[in-house]
């Protein structure tokens, strides 16, 4: 017969019990908080993976992904066209160069090699993509067991290192083909936070041609090593531009070069400073030769101006007397065409008063033929005397000849070459010449008609 435990046994048995529970209750809580800290990690991990652009991938010690992210999944369904799920055997190579590459890339991080590693894939349409992939191997107790990969697009980069890289090229070749001198510095600060100092970080040739310092000897060393009784002008204005970014430019002289430097700086970055200088010695002494001679002239010009105000006075003072002298010439000349108006009008007295009667009562005499030519050839030349036709016919052909005068006064009359023959006893062939010659001297051509020409003038 099996003895009943007693009233002792059993209160131990009962708190034993509730031990446990209690013991097994806290282990419940613990596994809740476990469990609650492992959704929450979980939850994170999720957000992590998903909402980031890399491709984020767990392999198996194949290389088969075991778990990824969802950009990784997006990325494998454009590439192979199908979606992929966890522990799917997937051929990630277009070639057998890509195939070979990562091979070898899997054997290194199972090797326990953790490592970054770059490789580009070009598209159909020509492009290229540059990626950039952290490879970490996973452990379990000591033993590889599969290996993590991230992967990052690092096209945009790789331009951009490009593009930085052709201007660093561009900028290192024209820093080197300067003639200018230049150089880079950086300010050197003491413990109270005032600059004392500045470093070369970098000279061109042009800097090593001016200096006599080669960049070896320069570059990472002070001013106060490498010249030490430099001008704390200099000093000063080239730490302005270093902390405020003002860019300065002057000229400058080195007197114990006996040289002038045209000098410009400006900051590049903060407490830093570059400084382009050109030895500007001969354009100097130009300027200077330049300014003497523009002195020189000055004063010439100065002695020039004083001679001719002295001979624009004197000039003045001439043709004051000239002035006057015009007058005086003006008086005569309006006497002289008076006096000459006044002589016109006595010839034409007389001719009217002293000859024409004379010429009649001789008209009327019994002359000879020959005779009678004589008086009225004598008469027309009396009327061209004081006649308009005479006067501006000699006046405007001052080159017509008393003989060719003759003959244009009496064509005026309507006689023909053989009737004027023969009153001035001449040939008719000495006639038709006078003619020609008039024609040509009025500057008339063979179609006008010269008579009508000559009573033109009267």
């Amino acid at each position: 017969m099996v003895k009943k435990p007693g009233y002792e046994e059993l209160m131990q048995k009962v708190e034993s019990l509730k031990k446990q529970i209690q013991e097994q209750k806290v282990k419940e809580g613990d596994l809740f908080k476990e469990n609650s800290e492992l959704k929450k990690i979980k939850k994170y991990y999720d957000i992590l993976m998903n909402n980031t652009e890399d491709y984020f991938l767990i392999n198996d010690k194949t290389g088969v992904p075991i778990a990824f992210n969802a950009s990784y999944k997006k990325r494998m369904k454009k590439v192979l066209g199908i979606e992929i799920h966890p522990g799917m055997k997937i051929k990630k190579f277009t070639n057998r160069r890509d195939e070979k590459y990562w091979i070898s890339q899997h054997d290194r991080v199972l090797n326990g090699e953790k490592f970054v590693a770059e490789f580009s894939a070009e598209l159909d349409n020509g492009e290229i993509l540059y990626y950039e992939t952290l490879f970490c191997p996973v452990t379990e107790d000591g033993e590889v067991t599969g290996f993590t990969e991230i992967t990052r697009n690092i096209t945009k980069h790789k331009r951009l290192e490009a593009v930085l890289k052709a201007s660093e090229h561009k900028y290192r070749a024209l820093f080197e083909g300067m003639l200018e001198a230049c150089a880079l510095h950086e300010l050197i600060f003491d413990e109270n936070g005032e600059a004392v100092d500045f470093r070369y970080l970098d000279v061109n040739p042009a800097f090593e041609k001016v200096t006599g310092f080669s960049a070896e000897e320069i570059v990472g060393r002070t001013i106060s090593e490498m010249v030490p009784d430099a001008d704390p002008f200099l000093s000063k204005t080239y730490t302005e531009v270093a902390i405020t970014g003002e860019p300065i430019y002057f000229d400058y002289f080195l007197g114990n070069k006996d040289k002038y430097y045209m000098i410009s700086a400006y900051q590049p970055e903060k407490n830093q400073f570059v400084c382009i200088f050109q030895d500007i010695t001969e354009r100097k002494k130009t300027e200077e030769n330049l300014k003497k001679a523009h002195d020189e002239m000055e004063k010439r010009v100065t002695e020039r101006t004083k001679d001719l105000k002295a001979s624009n006075k004197a000039l003045y003072e001439k043709t004051i007397d000239l002035e006057d002298v015009n007058t005086a010439l003006k008086v005569l000349l309006e006497r002289r065409d008076k006096d000459k108006e006044e002589v016109g009008e006595k010839v034409l007295l007389n001719v009217k008063e002293l000859l024409d009667p004379h010429l009649r009562r001789l008209k009327k005499t019994s002359l000879t033929d020959n005779q009678k030519n004589y008086v009225e050839l004598l008469e027309t030349g009396l009327r061209e005397i004081v006649s308009p036709f005479a006067k501006r016919l000699t006046s405007r052909y001052m080159n017509i000849t008393p003989g060719e005068m003759s003959v244009a006064s009496l064509i005026k009359e309507g006689k023909t070459s053989k009737e004027i023959a023969e009153i001035l006893n001449s040939t008719e062939r000495a006639v038709v010449a006078h003619r020609l010659n008039i024609r040509k001297k009025l500057g008339l051509d063979r179609k006008a008609n010269l008579r009508t020409y000559l009573i033109s003038l009267s």
